[in-house]
């Protein structure tokens, strides 16, 4: 946030999207992995090495936080400075009125910021299933796909990204665009 606010004054995400990002990425994958069935040898295993472990979260943490900023900053980035004027957003009506309702640099935001909201939505619900498994495991060995409760989880979120994208009364909670 602080990257695109200092490049381009304005912030990639509404507080609002920020509050949904939350809810669809954290909340429903959380509660679906609080009902999963646990892991009837994890007992069995002996303490990880904490040293290790520590290494390995925390080269988890930058890794993924970079890819992550690099492809969400990457489409916001796209999205205002590229694909802004092209003459897209004339063909397109969004949110609470036709595009023409808007200067320029408002529907610019709007689109950049919608963008970058899905794209990081996308993203880390995909994330999830690697953040899931557990170092030891190659990840198709930790069999994700047994996992319905936290599929489902990710369906619902994608599924409430493209209400939330696709249904004009439920649009204006991730639009930047002022009310007319």
């Amino acid at each position: 946030v602080l990257f695109v606010l200092a490049f381009f004054k304005v912030l990639p995400w509404t507080p609002l999207q920020i509050l949904i990002l939350n809810l669809l990425t954290d909340a429903f994958p959380a509660l679906s992995l609080g009902v999963e069935p646990f892991d009837p040898k994890l007992m069995e295993k002996p303490p990880s090495d904490r040293e290790r472990f520590l290494r390995d979260i925390y080269a988890f943490a930058v890794i993924g936080g970079i890819v992550a900023f690099i492809a969400s900053v990457g489409i916001f980035t796209v999205a205002y400075e590229l694909i802004g004027f092209s003459g897209i957003e004339n063909r397109l009506v969004i949110m609470k009125g036709t595009i023409a309702d808007y200067e320029p640099e408002v529907i610019r935001l709007g689109y950049a910021q919608l963008m970058a909201f899905v794209v990081t939505i996308v993203f880390e619900l995909i994330f999830i299933f690697i953040a899931r498994c557990d170092n030891d495991t190659p990840f198709i060995k930790s069999e994700p796909h047994k996992s319905k409760w936290l599929f489902r989880a990710i369906g619902a979120s994608f599924v409430i990204v493209l209400l939330l994208v696709y249904v004009p009364p439920l649009q204006f909670v991730i639009t930047s665009l002022p009310e007319k």
